[in-house]
């Protein structure tokens, strides 16, 4: 049975819209039940990433130990970026 407010058979997701208009969003989507996670980009709506390409976006699959070093370089990247959290 889906949470409140998924659909049966419908991967959850979140969407980053980036503030630069024109860059691509980040997806990113999980399936519990098969213990799956997924990023991907993708370009708006009306554009493709690669004009000699059909396709709309990147994606890959990520594990548990994938997610938790992916969070680690992220909030590295940001502090040096932008300095620490108060």
């Amino acid at each position: 049975m889906p949470a409140t407010g998924e659909k049966e058979g419908v991967m959850p997701k979140e969407v980053i819209y980036p503030e630069i208009s024109g860059d691509p969003r980040l997806e990113i989507g999980w399936a519990k039940d098969h213990g799956r996670v997924q990023i991907a980009t993708l370009a708006p709506d009306d554009q493709t990433l690669d004009p000699t390409s059909e396709g709309n976006g990147w994606f890959t699959h990520l594990t548990r130990d994938d997610i938790n070093r992916t969070i680690r370089a992220l909030r590295r990247a940001r502090d040096q970026a932008y300095g620490a959290d108060a």
